[in-house]
């Protein structure tokens, strides 16, 4: 990966006042109370398991998020929230910190300094990588407390991924009011943005100051959200590292998505959607593996008005406020844990030296300058 292709924000993280006007460890959200039971540490303040959805279960599986329903009383946020279904390999390095998997995982993570100026402060919103396959906001490496010591208020999020998140059959598009089935886990990521417009301010937060970031399937998502109309007004910047909506992981077109849900269907011996919807979350993921080469991802459609979003990409994006440029100083969550760009570069020689001089063979001029620069 080159560093000038990386997506930057214009966003400063070093000039906020800190004063003691936020110090809660309850805080009132458009649907209810919630409470920190951690105690600040080092400064910072954590709300951990938000609800931004009704859990995506029975027959609102393969639907849009539906918004919460407000509650009564008191909420506790002192614990993660399920990860998404997802399967993962032996050796993965996933780290999950939530309580188990299920398919109600619409939740969200925060970290917020415990204490606030009168300006609100900016706010970083992380989406996990994975292929869109598997990952969850309570990795470590998506920690937001090293971002709020910094002055800003940082955020997690999750996502359904897989067949969940992605899977497209004819009757979900017949079903759909929009005729668009498929793209579930970006339209979590959507409501995910929706609720921070809506509550981030009683956190400390700045709505007008948002900012999208993530790597692999997460920088995907970037451009894919920069890209759609549905999520115009929820973000001021972006970051993305890793992956693009132009790269080796294309959208689907609807045709070749539905009819991976009709083979999936048939291999599930449940040709109906009431069928599919009847099975057991462990039923689906084990009826996975009983088809090859089925890809269940992000396609073309309602998310995206255009049939390739390759041009909203390039002109009408949804957030205006990027930019190109290297990394000196690595800084959003699960940021390089290598260090700045000396330990990078001596890691990336020691790591991956045939493919850097593949690339030095193919851009001689380009690498001698970022080399030298």
């Amino acid at each position: 990966m080159k560093a000038s292709t990386l997506i930057l924000p214009a966003i400063a993280v070093c000039a906020f006042a800190i004063h003691p006007s936020f110090a809660a460890d309850r805080v009132k959200t458009a649907n209810g109370i919630l409470e920190s039971t951690d105690a600040p540490k080092d400064g910072v303040r954590s709300f951990k398991g938000i609800p931004f959805g009704q859990p995506p279960v029975g027959d609102l599986r393969w639907r849009e998020p539906q918004p919460v329903k407000n509650w009564n009383g008191v909420r506790k946020a002192d614990q993660f929230g399920p990860r998404c279904m997802q399967r993962t390999s032996p050796g993965a390095d996933y780290w999950f910190r939530g309580d188990g998997m299920s398919e109600d995982c619409l939740y969200l993570n925060l970290w917020t300094p415990a204490k606030s100026g009168e300006e609100k402060l900016p706010v970083l919103v992380y989406i996990f990588g994975g292929g869109f396959q598997n990952g969850d906001g309570s990795e470590p490496r998506y920690d937001g407390e090293n971002m709020a010591r910094k002055g800003m208020v940082a955020v997690s999020i999750n996502y359904r991924t897989n067949i969940f998140g992605f899977f497209v059959h004819p009757e979900l598009t017949k079903e759909s009011p929009r005729h668009a089935a498929g793209n579930y886990g970006l339209l979590d990521q959507v409501a995910a943005l929706r609720w921070v417009r809506k509550n981030i301010a009683a956190f400390g937060g700045d709505p007008e100051r948002v900012t999208i970031a993530g790597e692999s399937a997460g920088s995907i998502s970037v451009s894919a959200l920069m890209a759609s109309p549905l999520s115009r007004g929820l973000m001021a910047g972006a970051i993305g590292e890793s992956g693009a909506m132009i790269s080796s992981l294309p959208p689907q077109r609807l045709a070749d998505a539905e009819q991976n849900g009709v083979k999936f269907g048939a291999a599930a011996d449940a040709n109906t959607l009431a069928a599919l919807r009847a099975m057991t979350a462990e039923q689906i993921q084990e009826a996975v593996t009983k088809v090859q080469g089925l890809r269940f991802q992000h396609r073309t459609g309602w998310l995206f008005p255009a049939k390739a979003p390759y041009g909203n990409l390039r002109g009408r994006r949804a957030s205006q406020d990027s930019a190109v440029g290297r990394f000196e100083h690595p800084g959003a969550i699960g940021a390089l844990r290598l260090g700045r760009r000396r330990s990078y570069a001596g890691n990336a020689r020691q790591r991956h030296q045939e493919v850097i001089w593949r690339q030095c063979r193919r851009h001689p001029a380009g690498l001698r300058r970022h080399h030298h620069g």
